[in-house]
Order: structure tokens, then C-alpha cells, then sequence
């Protein structure tokens, strides 16, 4: 007997897609339903792509057809652009959602009492139009996404308001500007559990040391990970004109008083290289968490920026013995 089945519909790529061919695609996916319903017994995952649904018939996929449903995707799917979707699936057994390009103006969480991973990429609204409710079981967020010049920085206390539950966070800028706004202590209670936090695609010339401004606030915090964006092979005028200006947020580090003992056990950076200001990095997370354990450094390559020949040859990954020692 099958129990576990994965369900693909529709083409991750189809270029612009008229309005009547994401409804048509949506009827389909629902008739398909319809007409085998055995399989939604047996599915587990079930991706969904270019798709534009009725809202009743979205949700009732959720909460009452495909019951086994642990993992669901949606990629430029949605119930009418700029509309509110509401999931309330209190006997859902669904574990992780991602919804990518999708066009809600806003997607309310009310009940997934099993939900233990989001991921959101690329949205069109000002900010993450995602809202928390009962999800007791949400263990770790994902957010990644490049900001388009009409979109605003936001407050990461205020989106994760009502999700102060979670352990793991992920935050990837795709190498464009920081949509973060500054913040202190009103990040304390939102990262009151968290226990890993990854800083994706920074771009390079940002640097890292305002990372530690939120060291402070994340008093259970045992691993931080930080990856460094360094991709000049992609730089060229179509990506300067969908992204907004790439500007880091001000945060004030100087400002912060750091306790003495972090519980902080674990600095990995991907994408380092010796520069002093890596260095001078992995020395202010030092100085602030006395419990560190470990520093993982791990190297980047492209292939296609070592074509372009566009890469820094100053300063490197520390190949040899000698070159480590150094560091």
C-alpha cells in the first residue's frame, strides 16, 4: 500500500502568464482532486506553481482535502492579487509551508497546530505580509529576498511578533540592501528562545560586525552564521534596476553593552577571507562570548566570477599552513 507521495503541478518558469490561465490552472488542480481523491489519502508533499485559486478552494485543500499534507510549497500562486489568505487547519498535520513570489497582500497563520518551519521568498508588499497566530509547534523561520526600490525596511520585532517560539532564523539579503531596521532590546523578547541564527548574502561591502548588535538581544543564542556575498559576475544594470539601492542599515554597534558571558558556542563564517576586517570580526565575537567553542571559516568559490577574473586576489581563503597561522 502507497503511503507517502509527492505531488508536483504546474512549471516552476513559464514567463508571464495571463490572468485566465492562472485561474484555468487552478480549477484544474482542484479538479484533479475531484476526481482522484484516493490520492490525497497517501500525499504528503505537494508543490503547487503559476496558479491563481478561489480562496475557499485554497483553504479547503489545506484543512480538509489533503489530510497528510506534512509539506506544501506555492510559488506565484495566490487567491487574487494583493488578497488575504487565511489558513485555519487546526487538524492539519502540515510541518513546513513556502510560499515563494507568491501576491498576497497578506497571509494570516490563524491555526496549524503541527507547523514547524515557514519559508517566504520575494514578496510585493512594503514588508513580509505574514502574521503569527496558534502555531505552538513553529520551531524555525526563513526569510529571504532582494528589496525592489518601492518596498521599505522593516522591523524584524514586529514581524516576528507572536512567533517568540522559534529556535532557528534565517534572514538571506541576496547580496542587495539590508531590509532590516536598526533595533534593540525590542527584539529581546522575539529572540528570547532562539538558539541558531543565519545572516545569508551579505554583501561583501557591508562587512559583519554590525551582525553583533543582535547578539545582545538573543541571550540564548549558541550559533551564528554569517555568509558574505561576493558575486561581481552577477553585477549588471537589469539587477540595479529591480533592486533598491544597496545601503546597509545604521546600526549603531558602539552603542550596545554587551554581557561579558554570551552563551554563544559556535561563529561560522562562509565566504571568509583574511582581510583585518574579518578578522577584526571574529575578535569582537570573541571579546563578548567567553563560552565560544568554535570558529568555523569556510571558503566561497564561483567559477564564473574566477572566469570573469572580477574576484579579489588581495585577500583570500587561507590556503596553507602558513597563510592559517596567520589568521
Amino acid at each position: 500500500m502507497v503511503k507517502d507521495i509527492e505531488l508536483t503541478i504546474g512549471i516552476a518558469n513559464l514567463g508571464l502568464v495571463s490572468d485566465d490561465e492562472l485561474i484555468k490552472h487552478a480549477n484544474g488542480v482542484i479538479s484533479f482532486f475531484c476526481n482522484y481523491p484516493n490520492i490525497s489519502f497517501c500525499l504528503t508533499r505537494l508543490l503547487l506553481f503559476n496558479a491563481t485559486f478561489a480562496e475557499s478552494d485554497l483553504h479547503n485543500l489545506i484543512a480538509n482535502v489533503c489530510m497528510e499534507l506534512h509539506y506544501l510549497y506555492l510559488s506565484r500562486c495566490d487567491t487574487g492579487f494583493q488578497s488575504t489568505f487565511k489558513i485555519d487547519a487546526p487538524n492539519s498535520k502540515l510541518n513546513i509551508l513556502e510560499l515563494v513570489h507568491c501576491y498576497f497582500s497578506q497571509v494570516e497563520l490563524h491555526c496549524l497546530l503541527m507547523l514547524e518551519k515557514v519559508i517566504f521568498g520575494f514578496w510585493l508588499t512594503k514588508c513580509v505580509p505574514l502574521t503569527w497566530g496558534h502555531i505552538p509547534c513553529l520551531k524555525e523561520v526563513e526569510v529571504f529576498s532582494v528589496m525592489p526600490p518601492h518596498q521599505e525596511q522593516f522591523k524584524l520585532s514586529e514581524f516576528l511578533c507572536g512567533a517568540a517560539c522559534i529556535n532557528t532564523l534565517s534572514l538571506d539579503f541576496l547580496g542587495q540592501k539590508i531590509w532590516l531596521l536598526p533595533e534593540k532590546h525590542q527584539l529581546s523578547s522575539v529572540f528570547s528562545n532562539l538558539r541558531k541564527l543565519c545572516i545569508y548574502d551579505i554583501f561583501v561591502g557591508f562587512g559583519l560586525l554590525w551582525t553583533t548588535a543582535l547578539l545582545e538581544v538573543a541571550s540564548s543564542l549558541e550559533i551564528l552564521e554569517v555568509e558574505v556575498y561576493d558575486h561581481r559576475c552577477e553585477e549588471d544594470e537589469k539587477v540595479t534596476k529591480l533592486c533598491a539601492k544597496r545601503t546597509n542599515a545604521p546600526w549603531e554597534v558602539l552603542e550596545f553593552t554587551y554581557p561579558k558571558h554570551l552563551p554563544l558556542k559556535v561563529l561560522e563564517i562562509i565566504g571568509f577571507n583574511a582581510t583585518e576586517e574579518h578578522l577584526v570580526f571574529i575578535g569582537a565575537v570573541m571579546e563578548r562570548a567567553s563560552n565560544l567553542e568554535s570558529v568555523v571559516l569556510k571558503d566561497k568559490c564561483c567559477k564564473e566570477c574566477e572566469a570573469t577574473s572580477t574576484t579579489s586576489v588581495k585577500y583570500k581563503f587561507p590556503e596553507n599552513e602558513d597563510e592559517q597561522e596567520l589568521v
